[in-house]
Parts: structure tokens; C-alpha cells; sequence
């Protein structure tokens, strides 16, 4: 292919438009320079009314932006506008999507919305050059895995007159050498194979100039076919019943044979000391429940088969090391949390709370002496390291006190709270359901029933709510007490056995609702055992009716008699990563027990770390737990939508000390946080939300509410606490919620560069400087992810996008160039990106794919930008202040020394000027990113 440069495709200005990537809703001065790549009209599907136009428009750096145009004034644009056209345009708004529409053109969170004062006028082809199209092609294996070794087929079928007039074209193509690529198709199933169809935005290009089709040639003839196919057979695994067993003693234990095959047995022995009283409880990951690890700073669930995430607030759970003993000898028993927390009635937490410092929590409690010299019935786990290796320590199950299983009747024994099963069906009662009210509270979504005046109650010093009817029994023998008593553990439950009987705390109550907002008669509840593991229940239509009037949230429930069934794949917004879920029918039975307001928590989160929130906002199958500082909350604020629709939205950041989160909260969820905020709370507000939906808007991340959704505001929880205490200290105050300072745009040379300083982190400066020479020891182009720009990864059956997590069957080329450029006072390494080499070459990295198969050597167009004068602006990076880090990332350049816009240097001190906007283009995370300075500089 022919070197030789376009003279008119230099630029010796600089770019006074602003790349697709860069628009935000902030602002309405942008000016695009765009190619309509596609053009099509919407209508209704029902009354087939025309709705107005869309537009698929791309630009010089190769970003996708879908247009939509009212239908009350586009008119004009159905006459003038035609595919393949260029156009500029500008005074328009950018919005973001609601979330609810479906079969969008673009992968984005944002949309161009024309206006009657919208300017939409022709331009020349003349400057950077711009695709006659763009793709995002998908690879088959992302569609539907069909095994065929790095080659799939996949089903397609054209409708009505589209699939008429793609026929006409197939016709009149050579066949013996036809490819095509389909973009905008929708993806369905059609027999349980993936299947593609064509939408009103869907267009197909056959044998198009593009890059990705030499590449497909070029595998079509070289890659042959593997018939090998692999069959996966699953096993079903066997359910094990656990049956009371007698007591062993000690020797016995010690002397299990290696074919023991029971996993837990019985011992009665004392405490005679505790081993270590330095590691008397472990912060545990809320994930995954392995303990964390300390690592720079953050706790981290980093052990083998981990999640491998920060938990910003763990959990804290004891963990007991014992020396136990009876007549034939001693053991090492480690007695575990819930049984320590239901003995001793206090959680690690409570005993931290009485600490005045860090320092007095890590001393050994007292409370906890008091295990010593006391005789336990305890169950004991057995694993393999115990029966095969001999290993004499032992993890406790359950530990009960041994005095209190006598044969005998005691009359001064402490009552047991019994009452018969309640059945779905004779059960009524008079209260509302806990779901109607909204799921936003000050500090807890917990409720108490009226008591009625009839109904007896029983003195209970540590429940001050309703108490239910308690009578004497008595104690029969050890095990058979066990036995009938006995609650499965929820993680212990498995698909296929109905006849678990578990013991937990209800901690939400909601309703699905339509798009709407009519709710469903079915709701949904989140439960939490001794443990503190969450399991999600689901009540059907069915049995919804008398349900509602049994479960309420915060109460402690036996309930048995239901199913236990694993979540399809399809299933999205899952309050918790279970594999399973409880389905409750008219047969389940629930009694409610008495609560002692320790022994089952009152809650649980999962917290993410804000930091993590971005690989959340890529996937629909999971929903999050966040904790934060709100900061920058107004008011409720009234919009409407592209459908013409009235909408309400509270829109507001929260902090962890560290990074700023939108959070928006829509309609009458937004209507009921608005009134929770102006009722008087203490300020700041720390709010927890649980069971957000965590996504992406104008290229950061978005938090907003689902069905599901709770909000806690300045709960008494132990993350807030946390919060709150660091608030205290005025550095991470102002840190938190100090308002950020305005960068400036400033001329520098290159040794002012080399000395700036922490406030100049994130600036833009111009460098007036020559190119001296390209560092060849890089390569000149990367393959980059066609949606999100990043570098791609070798992968098996193609490369891989790790920031997407998906295949890129047919990357892009695009420029990445170090040079060293110098002006009078030093020389700098400054990296050009593909926008920045097109905008000087006329060129594109793909023109040159035939060069990249052969050798490697630099293009004569690239090589050519030495020696030349350019003006350059640089974006100063964290690194480069303070590491010191002397490569800089240039984000826009032309040829010549130009000066800053005049009206730039009005009011600013030095030669620095006042920049409202400092909007980056997607290529940021490779070492690239790109400023329109005519926004940047206008206020």
C-alpha cells in the first residue's frame, strides 16, 4: 500500500472538535465531527407511529455514538441526512439511558439527543479521516459455545422485506467468495440455539473494504476443522443424613481408623486452657467466608479458592484455640463463632464497641475465661487430616453445657420456648405486610406487630417486643432432645431434599414489580442463620396471600417443608451469590421462636470496595452491597424522558475517603430517600445500600436502585461506625468531603514539567517542542479491544478483552508511539496516541496490516513526524508528580507553536486559565487520553 500522505489530511491546528468518547451530560457546547455509518427510522410496534430518526454516528478516533431525533422536528434532517455522509454538529444534549430500553445500536450508557437548535451541516471529507464504518464484532463462541475448535456457525434468518432485499444482494455477489458482516443484529434463541435476526437498526456490508476481512480470509484457509467433541457428564451427588451418635472418649478419638466414615462424632471432655490468646477471632470475607489477609493496607481475600476481593469492612468472628480433656487423655478443640457467640451472648463486635482504641481491641477478653474449667457435650467435625494423618486437632460443631443433659427432671432449669407448627393455611392475622412500605429506612426496615390486648405474655428480660406463648417441658434425653431440635445449617442445604428444617431471621421482604410499578402478589425475603449465612426465599402467587400475614422482617422463624433449587443462569440481579435459593409452597410450615437478639444477627452485607465496583458494572447476574459518605445531595429533581415520560431522580456522590460514586435513586424510591434525608439525621449521612444495581453512566460508575434495594441511613452497623470514627480526624474530613479544585490550562516548558507539584496532578499543559526522535524499541501499534479501546490478550479461540471480559474476535490497530520531544530547556518521552499520529500522519494503524504480517519495521509516515515542530497538549498523571515518572501522555498536538485561545487567559493568574472541562477519551488506561481544548477552554 502506498505511503504517500493526503497534504490536506494534516492537522496544523488543533482538533477543534471533541471525540465521541469525551461527551458527557455536563455540557451542551460539544462539536462532533461525525460520519452516519447508519440511518433508520423508529416506529411503534403496535400503531406503527413514526416516533422520529436514528442515527449511528462515528468519528475520527473511531467512537460509536447512537442519535435519535424528535419526530416533531426531524423533518427536515429525513431529507437531508443520508448514510455514508459527514457532517458537523453541535448544540445538542447528551443523556444518558433510562436502563429499560432494549436493542441498543451502541454499547454505551449515553446517547445524542437533537433539539430544534440542534445545527446539523455537511462537511467536506477534508482533515483526519473518518471509517466509512465501525464494528464491534462479537466472536460465535460469546453467542452460543459450539464446539468446533476456533469456529462456530450460527443460525441467521432476514424477515420481510430486509430479508428480501439481503437476498437480492446475495444474488448478484459471487457466492464462491462472499463474506459479510451483520451489524445491529438482534440475538435470540430459535430451538435453544443462539439465532440471529435483523432489528430496524440492522444492516449488512458484504465483502466490505475492512479490516477484519483479510484476517478472516487468511483463517478461512489456513485453520482446519477438529471433529473431536467432549461430552460432560455431571454426577449427582449423594445427600448424607446425619443421626445422633454416642460419646466417645478421647483415646478413641485419637485412634479413629482411616476408614472412619462418619464426619462428626460426640465427646464430653473440660476446658482446661486456652492456647492462644492473641488470635481469639479472624476477620472473615463476606463472599466467600475464608479468613482475610492484611495486604497494603487492606484486607484482602487472597487464600487459595478465594474470591480474590478487598473487603473494605470484614466481618469479625471468634475463633477459639482449647486444650480440652477428659480421664483418657487431651485434644485440641477450636470452638467456633456462632457457638461462642451463643454462650457467651455477645459478637465480637459488641466486645470491640466497649474498647476506647485499637490497641485495647486485640487484648484477650475476659468474658471469654469463662470457658475455662468447664465441662461441654461437644460435636466434633472429622476430616481427612484427622483419620489419615493423625492430626489431634478438631474443629467444634456445635458445644453444649454437659450438666444440662440429665435424665432427670430439674425444676429450676431454665424454660424451653415450644410452640406447635403454624400451617399456612389455618393461620390469619390483621397486620399490613412488612413490603408496604417503601425499602428505605433511618436506620432499620425492621417491624413490630400490635399486640393484641387478649393475648398472654411471658416475661422475657431480653425481648421487649412481642414474646410468643412459652410453657415447661421436660428435658428428655441427651440426643433425643438434639435429634427433634435439630436445624439444618443453610449452607448445608442441597437441591432434591425437602424435609430441612431451618432456624433463621427474616432481613428483607420485597415485591418484583412491572416496568410500571405494579407490584407482583409474590414477594421475596432474605434469611440468616446462627452463622450468618444468607440464603434468598422466594414465595410464589400461590401461597403469597397467606404468607404475607406470617413473615415480617427482623422476626426468628422454624420453617420447614419447602424446596431448595438452583438459580437458572438466566436469573439477573441476584441479592446474593448462592448458587441455590428457597422456594416456599402450601405445604411449608414457620413457627416463630423467641429471640434472644445475639444468637442470629440482625443483618448482613457484603460490602464491595469502591474500587472494585467497575468489574460489578459489566455483568447483570449480581447485585452489591455499598457503604458510604453522602456528600452533594440537594434535592429530588424532576425530568422527562425520551419517551415523554415524567420521571423523578435524587441523584448524589458517596465517598469512602477514597473515590466519589454517583448514586441515583429513581421515582418513588428517589420520592422516599428525599424525605429520609430532610428528617433530621445527623450530618453527614452515612448510608448503606443493599442490593444495588451497580453500572456505568457517562463513563463512570453509577449506583441506582432495583426492587430489591434497601437503604440504611447511619445504621447502627459496624462499617458506619468505622466512618464515622474517621470523620473525626480533619485530614480525612477534608479529604472526604472537600470540594475539588478546578484544574487550569497553562503554557510549560519541558522543565516545568519535570517540577511540577501536587496540585497540578490531573492538569493540562501545552509544550511547545520539537520532535527529535521515535523510540523503536516499542512496538508503533497495539490491538485494541473494538469497545472499549483497550489492549486485547492472547486468547483461546481468539483475543480477549480482560476491562470487557469478552472475546474480540477481530481487534482494531491503532497508533502508539513514544517519542522524545525537547525545547530549550530538556527533552521528555511523551507517548502519542492514535488519535494523536492520525491527526499528524493523515493515517491510519490499519492501512498498514500487511506491513504488521511481514516485518515489523516503522511505517515511513511514522518516522516522518521527526524533526518537526509541534504543539503539544499534556495531561500530568499521579505518577509523574509523585514517582517522578518522566513519560508523559499527550491528548492532543498539531504542527507549529500555537498560543492558548485569548479568552482563555482572562482572570488567570500567570499564563494559567481557568478549564471547566477536562474530558478524556476511553484510551486513558493504555497511557492515552485526549482533551478537546475549545470545550476545555469555554465556561
Amino acid at each position: 500500500m502506498s505511503e504517500k500522505t493526503t497534504s490536506s489530511f494534516i492537522v496544523n491546528d488543533l482538533s477543534p472538535y471533541s471525540p465521541i468518547d469525551t461527551v458527557d451530560t455536563t455540557t451542551y457546547d460539544w462539536k462532533l465531527r461525525v460520519r452516519v455509518q447508519s440511518f433508520w427510522k423508529s416506529m411503534s410496534r403496535e400503531k406503527q407511529e413514526f416516533w422520529g430518526v436514528n442515527m449511528l454516528l462515528i468519528d475520527d478516533s473511531n467512537g460509536r455514538l447512537h442519535a435519535f431525533a424528535n419526530s416533531k422536528y426531524c423533518g427536515d434532517l429525513l431529507k437531508e441526512i443520508k448514510e455514508g455522509e459527514i457532517y458537523v454538529i453541535s448544540n445538542f444534549k447528551v443523556k444518558d439511558y433510562l436502563g429499560d430500553e432494549k436493542y441498543r445500536a451502541v454499547r454505551s450508557k449515553k446517547h445524542i439527543f437533537f433539539t430544534p437548535h440542534t445545527l446539523f451541516k455537511k462537511a467536506t471529507d477534508v482533515g483526519l479521516p473518518i471509517e466509512l464504518y465501525a464494528f464491534d464484532l462479537f466472536h460465535y463462541d460469546a453467542l452460543e459455545k459450539l464446539a468446533d475448535d476456533n469456529r462456530s456457525s450460527v443460525h441467521v434468518t432476514f424477515f420481510d422485506q430486509f430479508g428480501e432485499l439481503a437476498e437480492k444482494d446475495f444474488r448478484n455477489a459471487d457466492c464462491r467468495n462472499l463474506y459479510v458482516i451483520i451489524c445491529c443484529a438482534k440475538v435470540g434463541r430459535y430451538e435453544g440455539l443462539a439465532h440471529l435476526s435483523n432489528y430496524p437498526a440492522t444492516r449488512v456490508y458484504i465483502n466490505p473494504k475492512h479490516y477484519c476481512m483479510n484476517e478472516l480470509k487468511r483463517r478461512c484457509i489456513s485453520e482446519k476443522k477438529n471433529e473431536a467433541v467432549m461430552v460432560e457428564i455431571q454426577e449427582e451427588e449423594e445427600v448424607v443424613v446425619q443421626m445422633p451418635r454416642k460419646i466417645l472418649k478421647v483415646k478413641d478419638i485419637k485412634s479413629l481408623p482411616k476408614d472412619f466414615g462418619e464426619d462428626s462424632i460426640f465427646c464430653e471432655v473440660t476446658v482446661k486452657r486456652i492456647t492462644d490468646n492473641k488470635s481469639w477471632y479472624f476477620r472473615k470475607c463476606t463472599g466467600c467466608d475464608l479468613e482475610l489477609e492484611l495486604e497494603h493496607g487492606k484486607f484482602i481475600c487472597s487464600r487459595p479458592n478465594g474470591c480474590g476481593r478487598i473487603i473494605p469492612y470484614p466481618e469479625k468472628r471468634f475463633r477459639l484455640c482449647t486444650l480440652c480433656s477428659d480421664e483418657t487423655g487431651s485434644v485440641a478443640i477450636i470452638f467456633p463463632d456462632h457457638e461462642i457467640t451463643k454462650l457467651i451472648d455477645k459478637t465480637v463486635i459488641d466486645l470491640h464497641a466497649d474498647c476506647s482504641d485499637e490497641a485495647e481491641e486485640e487484648k484477650f477478653p475476659e468474658v471469654l475465661k469463662v470457658f475455662l474449667k468447664q465441662k461441654y457435650t461437644i460435636n466434633l467435625s472429622i476430616n481427612q487430616e484427622n483419620v489419615e494423618k493423625g492430626s489431634t486437632v478438631f474443629h467444634a460443631k456445635e458445644i453444649l453445657q454437659a450438666q444440662e443433659k440429665g435424665d432427670s427432671f430439674d425444676p429450676n432449669s431454665a424454660t424451653v420456648v415450644e410452640i406447635g407448627d403454624i400451617s399456612l393455611v389455618n393461620e390469619s392475622g390483621t397486620e399490613q405486610n412488612a413490603s408496604e412500605t417503601p425499602n428505605t429506612e433511618k436506620s432499620t426496615n425492621m417491624k413490630t406487630r400490635p399486640r393484641n390486648i387478649s393475648e398472654s405474655l411471658a416475661f422475657n428480660p431480653t425481648d421487649a417486643s412481642v414474646s410468643p406463648l412459652v410453657k415447661k417441658i421436660k428435658l428428655e434425653k441427651q440426643f433425643k432432645t438434639m435429634a427433634s431440635n435439630h436445624y439444618t445449617a443453610v449452607e448445608n442445604l442441597k437441591p432434591g431434599v425437602d424435609q430441612y428444617k431451618i432456624k433463621v431471621r427474616v432481613i428483607r421482604l420485597w415485591r418484583g414489580a412491572t416496568k410500571s410499578g405494579e407490584e407482583f402478589k409474590s414477594f421475596n425475603v432474605i434469611v440468616i442463620d446462627q452463622k450468618g449465612h444468607r440464603i434468598h426465599g422466594f414465595v410464589p402467587t400461590k401461597c403469597a396471600d397467606e404468607f404475607q400475614f406470617i413473615v415480617y422482617v427482623g422476626r426468628v422463624y422454624s420453617i420447614k417443608n419447602f424446596d431448595v433449587q438452583i438459580y437458572k443462569q438466566t436469573e439477573k440481579f441476584r441479592v446474593l451469590r448462592n448458587a441455590t435459593q428457597l422456594v416456599f409452597n402450601q405445604d411449608t410450615i414457620i413457627q416463630q421462636l423467641a429471640d434472644d437478639g445475639v444468637t442470629i444477627p440482625a443483618n448482613a452485607f457484603d460490602f464491595y470496595d469502591h474500587s472494585q465496583l467497575e468489574e460489578l458494572s459489566k455483568q447483570t447476574t449480581y447485585l452489591a452491597d455499598v457503604v458510604g459518605i453522602i456528600k452533594d445531595y440537594d434535592n429530588i429533581r424532576d425530568l422527562t424522558n425520551r419517551h415523554g415520560q415524567s420521571q423523578r431522580q435524587a441523584k448524589f456522590y458517596i465517598t469512602d475517603g477514597n473515590s466519589n460514586i454517583s448514586v441515583t435513586f429513581w421515582d418513588n424510591f428517589g420520592q422516599n430517600f428525599d424525605k429520609l434525608m430532610k428528617s433530621g439525621l445527623e450530618k453527614p449521612v452515612i448510608i448503606i445500600i443493599s442490593g444495588c444495581r451497580v453500572g456505568k453512566w457517562n463513563g463512570e460508575i453509577d449506583i441506582s436502585n432495583n426492587t430489591a434495594t434497601t437503604v440504611y441511613l447511619n445504621y447502627k452497623h459496624h462499617s458506619v461506625v468505622t466512618l464515622r470514627k474517621l470523620l473525626t480526624n480533619p485530614e480525612f474530613a477534608k479529604k472526604a468531603l472537600g470540594k475539588p479544585k478546578v484544574k487550569s490550562m497553562a503554557m510549560a516548558t519541558v522543565k516545568e514539567l519535570e517540577n511540577l507539584g501536587k496540585d497540578d496532578i490531573e492538569g493540562f499543559f501545552m509544550a511547545h517542542v520539537k520532535i527529535t526522535k521515535i523510540d523503536e524499541t516499542f512496538s508503533w501499534f497495539y490491538n485494541a479491544c473494538t469497545s472499549c479501546d483497550m489492549e486485547v490478550t492472547v486468547g483461546n479461540p481468539c483475543p480477549i478483552c480482560e476491562a470487557c471480559n469478552r472475546y474480540v474476535p477481530y481487534p482494531q490497530k491503532k497508533f502508539k508511539i513514544h517519542v522524545v520531544a525537547e525545547d530549550q530547556t530538556g527533552q521528555m518521552p511523551v507517548v502519542l496516541g492514535d488519535r494523536e499520529v492520525r491527526a499528524i500522519t493523515g493515517r491510519r494503524a490499519s492501512d498498514f496490516a500487511d506491513q504488521i504480517f511481514s516485518v515489523q519495521a516503522f511505517p515511513g509516515c511514522v518516522l516522518g513526524i521527526t524533526d518537526k515542530e509541534y504543539s503539544i497538549v499534556i495531561h500530568i498523571r499521579e505518577a509523574n508528580v509523585l514517582n517522578k515518572f518522566k513519560y508523559y501522555w499527550a491528548t492532543n498536538i498539531c504542527r507549529g507553536f500555537v498560543k492558548l485561545p485569548a479568552e482563555a487567559n482572562e482572570g488567570a493568574s500567570s499564563s494559567r486559565a481557568p478549564t471547566s472541562q477536562a474530558a478524556e477519551s476511553t484510551d486513558n488506561d493504555q497511557g492515552i487520553s485526549t482533551v478537546d481544548l475549545k470545550s476545555s477552554l469555554t465556561d
